[in-house]
Parts: structure tokens; C-alpha cells; sequence
């Protein structure tokens, strides 16, 4: 219930955002329907990070009941491994969002809205931490996949 919640209540930034996005990517061409000036940039951003993060945190979360339930769950060593690296990739998305959100509260006005672009890090960082743990290794008890 909680992650319905989170999202339904994450949805209007997420509006917002990309409204605003695709009003200035476009010269307005695609119009929004609302009026947003520079001094708001930075609390969008930092509620959208907030947002992002917090659903990032509950799938974490998640993972770590999995993982605290894997007897009753009967995971398999793989599935072990597979949670708890899906753990650290979460991890490294609420991550992400809070350095977002920290961003956009202080960066000085004008430049709040470069706080939206850490998110083209995921691009490398979870790619990189993906084949990270793709990477042979040698066996090390219930950590290695099966």
C-alpha cells in the first residue's frame, strides 16, 4: 500500500517535470498547461528527487524482506545472489535521486536545473555495477551465483 501511495502522490511532479522538459527542449511548441518560472525549478526538481528516491527506497526495502525470508521463500543460492545485487542496484538509484535532490536545494537558483541531469548516470552506473556482477569469480560460498 505504501508503494501505491508513493506513487500516486509522485505522479504530478513527474507531470510537471517532463511537461516543462518538453516545453523547453521544444521552444514551446508543445505548450504546458501551467506557468512555471526559474525560481521553481529547484523545488521541482528537489520533490521529484525526494520522490524518486523514496520509491528506489521501498523497492530496497523489499529486497531486504526477500532476503530475510529466503528460508520460508526457499530461494536458491542464485536467487540469493540475485537479490541482494538487485538490493545494490536500488541502492545505487535512491542514490542517485537523493544527489539530485540535494542538488536542487543548493545550487543557486539559476543553475537548479542542472540537478535533473544526474540522472544520465544511471545510464553508466548501473550498467557498470550490472557487469560488475556478471564478472567471473572464483567461488565464495553463497555469494556466487549458481
Amino acid at each position: 500500500m505504501t508503494l501505491i501511495a508513493t506513487v500516486l502522490i509522485y505522479i504530478y511532479p513527474l507531470r510537471v517535470t517532463f511537461g516543462a522538459f518538453f516545453a523547453y527542449a521544444t521552444g514551446g511548441v508543445l505548450p504546458v498547461p501551467f506557468a512555471l518560472d526559474g525560481s521553481q525549478v529547484g523545488p521541482l526538481f528537489a520533490v521529484f528527487g525526494a520522490g524518486f528516491s523514496t520509491l528506489a527506497t521501498l523497492m530496497v526495502v523489499l529486497y531486504l524482506i526477500a532476503l530475510k525470508r529466503r528460508d520460508s521463500l526457499v530461494l536458491s543460492q542464485r536467487e540469493i545472489f540475485k537479490t541482494r545485487a538487485n538490493t545494490i542496484a536500488w541502492g545505487l538509484v535512491a542514490l542517485t535521486g537523493l544527489i539530485s535532490t540535494i542538488l536542487a536545494l543548493t545550487l543557486p537558483e539559476d543553475l537548479s536545473g542542472l540537478s535533473g541531469f544526474i540522472y544520465w548516470s544511471l545510464a553508466v552506473t548501473i550498467p557498470l555495477f550490472s557487469f560488475w556482477v556478471r564478472r567471473p569469480k572464483a567461488p565464495t560460498g553463497n555469494l556466487s551465483p549458481e
